[in-house]
Formats: C-alpha cells, structure tokens, sequence
C-alpha cells in the first residue's frame, strides 16, 4: 500500500506538539521545555530552522537546525592555529563562513528525532527527503558548511551514512559521566584513589566560608549570574553552542520544571553558580561559571562538584552528566563513564570539500583522556525492511570502517589533581 510522504520546512527548533516531541526524542535530555526555552529566547549569531517528514500524517523524522557563522580556525590549535588566524587578519572571508549545524545545541550531545517504530526503507526514503531539503535551504540561504555535530554512537545509530557519502568524519569531544550510586558520601569518597580523596576533603575545608543557595528563583542574582556566564565564555577556548542571553537564564526554571540552581555567596557576593537539571536517573550539568580569582582561592570547582555527589546521594540519582570538555578534570572525580561523540562535515563546493578532507585530522577534537571505540550509523540492520544495505558502511568508499581508533575502552581511573 502506498504511503504518503511529507516534508516541512520551519523557522522554528519545535514544530511539533510536546507528546510528538517527547516520542521523537525519547529519553532524551534534550527536554521539550528547554529546547522551547532555547527557540524563545534564542542565541546571539544563530538563526534556527527545522525539518520535519511525516508518513501518513505522523511525525516520523525531526533534523533541528542551527545556522550561524563559523570561522574555521576555531577548532584547530598549535601552529596550524597560528597559520589560520595570521590568513584570517589578511583574507578573513577564506576561513569564516556560514554553517548549518544538524543537531541539538543545548550544551549536550547532536541529536535528531525520529519514530523508533519506522521502518527501514520508509525511514531511509525520509533521510533522502530530510537531506534534499537541508541542501535546499543551505543553497538559498548561501551556507557553505554543513555538520552533523557531536553525536553518539546511540544518537548517530540512524544517520544515514550511505547517502552521506560527501561528508567527512573526525572525532568530537567526549561525554563524561560520573557514577555516584553510593549509599554515603563517605562511600563516594572511598571508592576514589587516596590522593584525589583527600585533595576533595581539602577542598571542603578550603571552601568552608562558601556558603551554597540552591533555587528556582534567582532573581537577587541575575545580573551576576549572566556576568559570570560571558566571563566564562570569554575565557573558554571552544564555544560552539553560541552565547547564551539573559533571558535563558531568568526563564530557566520557569520553563523547565527540572531545573534548579546551585549559588555559591562569598561575604554575599556571587562567586559562581551552576544550572542542573534533574532527568529520569541522571543529575546534568548545563552550565557552570566560577569567578577565576575567588573560585579558585577556594577550590570551588570541586565544592561544588561535591554539592551535587551529595544531592545525588540524597535522592538515589546514579550518574552526574558532566556534558563535554574538560575530560582531564572530570574524568578524576570518579569511575568515568566517558562517551565518544563525532563530527559530520562537508564544505558544499566539491572542490574545497577534498581539500577539507585533507585537515581533517586538524580540525578533529584531540581528547586529553583515552576515548573508547565507537562507531555511528549502525543502527539500520536492527530495523524491519529492506533498505540500502550500505547504511553501516563507512563515509569514504574503500575507508577504514567510521569510528573512534583513539584508544581501547578503558576505565579512566582519578588521578591526583595538580
């Protein structure tokens, strides 16, 4: 029987209903509420679009896109750095551009939504549409860089790398995840290397003039909060997701039931501050922003981190998602569960997309931790149907299979902080 296909194009991240939504996206910690939140108040530089297939009617693939500039130089380091931005201070339109990214941006991992009930080929001949339309608006919108950013191995499963053949892949920065299923603090602390379990108790006593405001109203601390925010921003080496406004952080809470801050007053002055959001057994991390000078006479890097091991405790929560960057200092907190993410990119002139290929080992995140293996796109043998029997083949026709060679999978065990 035929079935009728259908694409929307959309200048919105939520074109669909929350019970759509939330069976699109299901478990993900990209909630309705804040991507909501994120399309309402919207982010400096980016202009947000989605495509959206339905078959018969029913919501069945959702690409959220995020267009902003981008300037290439932005992901390299060293002398290739160097290089970059000596070229942009002479010829700056050769290395900036516009950008679709694929993918949720809200501080956690790439994803796309889809109807896990789908079958292969209805799902497979929705990409074909999904991906028509992308390039369509990518031409008349003049983008000249397209990526897929940050994706899992669970949330790329289902990218459709047989029509993706164009696109080149480099490893994106880990997720790091920390257990805490512990009946006790104390327990936590155990269970760490003796080194790191002192330096923590250390920093208790260090931070004990700190005194911890958790809230859903943060009103009093606005204007400090969004201070240390673009102090943090202006200090971070690779900020991808754009800059925040005031206004995602004052409507934070009231948009998203699971959110809630954590303050940390010195003598009643804000010396940082960290958005969480409380998801079905997971703490996650959004945002954290120490004042360089006082949060670091009074190690509140690790105070607050023990804030949340000990609101975890309290309330049987078994994992603190510490989202990605930053793996040497994360991965010392505990038993690290560390997730490998990847990037899917091309430039849409063939020409200087295989002279794109040629950095791509340059423009790849070079994690400071052992990344396990992993791959993405190998999600399709698990479905019903017959669709290209390509779909888990690797990106680059004759290539090495797609996936992360960067280390085996290890525990990464703490370490005794510097």
């Amino acid at each position: 029987m035929s079935r009728n296909f259908t694409v929307e194009l959309s200048n919105t991240l939520v074109p669909v209903a929350k019970s759509e939504w939330d069976y699109l996206f299901a478990g993900s910690p990209n909630t309705y509420e804040t991507i909501r939140l994120v399309q309402q108040v919207g982010v400096e530089e980016f202009t947000f679009h989605s495509i959206l297939v339905r078959i018969d009617g029913r919501a069945s693939l959702l690409l959220p896109v995020f267009e902003t500039n981008h300037y290439l130089g932005s992901t390299l380091e060293g002398s290739i750095r160097r290089a970059a931005d000596a070229i942009d201070r002479v010829a700056p339109s050769l290395l900036r551009m516009r950008l679709a990214r694929v993918g949720i941006v809200d501080q956690q991992w790439g994803e796309v939504g889809y109807d896990r009930q789908c079958d292969r080929d209805s799902l497979d001949r929705a990409w074909a549409m999904a991906l028509d339309t992308l390039e369509s608006l990518c031409r008349a919108r003049k983008v000249q860089l397209v990526a897929f950013t940050e994706f899992t191995p669970e949330t790329g499963s289902l990218l459709p790398l047989h029509r993706m053949q164009d696109f080149h892949i480099a490893p994106g920065a880990p997720f790091i995840q920390i257990p805490v299923a512990f009946p006790s603090v104390d327990a936590y602390l155990a269970s760490l290397p003796k080194d790191m379990r002192h330096f923590l108790r250390r920093s208790l006593r260090k931070a004990a003039s700190v005194t911890t405001v958790r809230t859903r109203d943060i009103e009093p601390w606005l204007d400090a909060i969004y201070d240390l925010y673009l102090g943090q921003v202006a200090r971070s080496e690779l900020n991808l997701n754009g800059t925040q406004r005031k206004a995602y952080f004052e409507q934070a809470c009231r948009m998203d039931p699971s959110a809630e801050y954590f303050l940390y007053l010195l003598d009643d002055r804000l010396i940082g501050f960290e958005l969480v959001c409380h998801l079905p057994d997971c703490l996650l991390s959004k945002f954290v922003a120490i004042d360089p000078v006082f949060g670091r006479a009074h190690n509140l890097y690790f105070r607050s981190w023990m804030e949340l091991v000990s609101e975890c405790i309290e309330r049987s929560i078994p994992t603190i998602d510490l989202g990605c960057t930053g793996e040497t200092q994360k991965t010392r907190l505990g038993d690290a569960r560390i997730i490998p993410s990847f990037v899917l990119f091309k430039h849409r002139n063939p020409l200087l997309n295989r002279l794109l290929a040629r950095f791509k080992s340059e423009l790849a995140y070079d994690s400071a931790v052992p990344v396990p293996e992993a791959a993405v796109g190998l999600g399709w043998s698990s479905l019903a149907g017959g669709a290209d029997s390509r779909a888990a083949e690797s990106l680059d026709p004759g290539a090495e299979p797609i996936e992360d060679r960067r280390a085996e999978n290890v525990p990464c065990a703490a370490a005794t902080p510097d």
